[in-house]
């Protein structure tokens, strides 16, 4: 389920860029890096939980119904928001530093 893929995700990234900066000291970069690792387990976890599902949602048989569009966006729509304000925050981020010199 989505909620899954975003507990999944946080972790990765809290762990990861705990590693990356912490241990590693790869600063910026480890902090980006680590962001790449947890959205990949994110997509990895819903595919995986939709690889359980008797039906495969890779198999077009035949156009979507509205409902079943509606499932996947509700699927979709919460990774697409969490995404998008993660890209605003760092959008902001950077144009703080940017402005700071």
């Amino acid at each position: 389920s989505p909620l899954w893929a975003i507990v999944t995700m946080c972790a990765v990234n809290c762990l990861g860029d705990a590693l990356m900066v912490g241990k590693l000291q790869l600063g910026i970069a480890g902090i980006a890096w680590a962001t790449v690792c947890a959205q990949y387990s994110a997509a990895l976890v819903l595919l995986l939980c939709w690889a359980r599902r008797a039906e495969s949602p890779f198999q077009i048989k035949r156009l979507p119904t509205l409902q079943e569009l509606r499932a996947l966006s509700s699927d979709l729509g919460v990774l697409w928001g969490i995404s998008t304000l993660r890209t605003l925050c760092y959008s902001c981020v950077r144009v703080g530093a940017a402005a700071l010199g």
